[in-house]
């Protein structure tokens, strides 16, 4: 058994929302997750975001839509992301709405699929949490 996962109610919404969408192997999985640390992890632990809530929203509205990569399984207790239920990744192209539920419950990671800009997401979000909009420096 491999370590990526299927995530049905991501691949419903991906097929509602985007052109074309694929579920990423496990080598393209740890990629990701390697150039997402070496590109955020510092901007992320020194708080460093761009926007939070309903702005950092908006920042990824303003982008759709947008071939994008979509991601959980990396903790990031700054954001209080604990990694959703563990790793799964997709690549989506023409994303062009967001589905706030299935991003929050996932605990998903959205990014440009160049790693340009990425918005993270919990299931805790509410009146201490909130997501949080970076830029690659």
């Amino acid at each position: 058994m491999g370590l990526v996962q299927r995530l049905p109610e991501v691949e419903s919404w991906l097929t509602r929302e985007a052109a074309s969408w694929e579920s990423l192997s496990d080598a393209a999985y740890k990629g990701l997750v390697r150039d997402w640390h070496a590109t955020y992890s510092s901007l992320v632990e020194s708080g460093n975001s761009r926007a939070r809530g309903g702005r950092a929203l908006e920042a990824v509205q303003k982008r759709l839509p947008a071939e994008v990569v979509l991601f959980s399984g990396v903790s990031v207790p700054r954001v209080a992301n604990l990694g959703g239920r563990g790793a799964a990744a997709y690549r989506a192209d023409a994303l062009a709405g967001l589905n706030l539920d299935v991003l929050r419950r996932q605990e998903l990671l959205l990014a440009a699929a160049d790693l340009s800009w990425c918005c993270l997401f919990s299931h805790e979000t509410g009146a201490l949490v909130h997501e949080q909009f970076y830029e690659a420096s």
